[in-house]
């Protein structure tokens, strides 16, 4: 996994997105320590898919979450606004709530690193 992401950020990805479903909680923390190293020694953002506790215990810029996990409301409150949140949902009238708590930071991430990113994993 690696070898791809060094690749998509010595191309310029500015972002790279940890999605392993199937990995357990020490496995992924493995992975995204590893992809901490590559992202921060190229200035690029760091996002782990609906592990919170693996994206602070690693230091990732962001996580993204969905319908079925923790509310962005609760996530929110207990990190700084440093902290970028994505979410996804397929019902747009759930997403528009969380507007303010959620897509403003994501905006602002985008503005940063141009709006791309790379998710890795199964």
């Amino acid at each position: 996994m690696s070898d791809v992401v060094t690749e998509c950020l010595e191309a310029g990805c500015p972002a790279i997105q940890l999605r392993d479903k199937e990995a357990s909680a020490s496995e992924l923390h493995r992975q995204a320590l590893e992809l901490r190293e590559l992202t921060r020694s190229r200035g690029a953002l760091l996002f782990i898919n609906d592990r919170l506790d693996v994206a602070l215990a690693v230091g990732a810029d962001g996580v993204h979450l969905g319908p079925d996990d923790i509310p962005v409301d609760a996530v929110r409150r207990h990190v700084g606004h440093h902290f970028l949140i994505g979410y996804s949902t397929d019902d747009p009238q759930l997403g528009l709530p969380r507007r303010g708590r959620c897509l403003r930071n994501e905006l602002e991430a985008g503005t940063r690193g141009g709006g791309s990113g790379s998710g890795q994993g199964g």
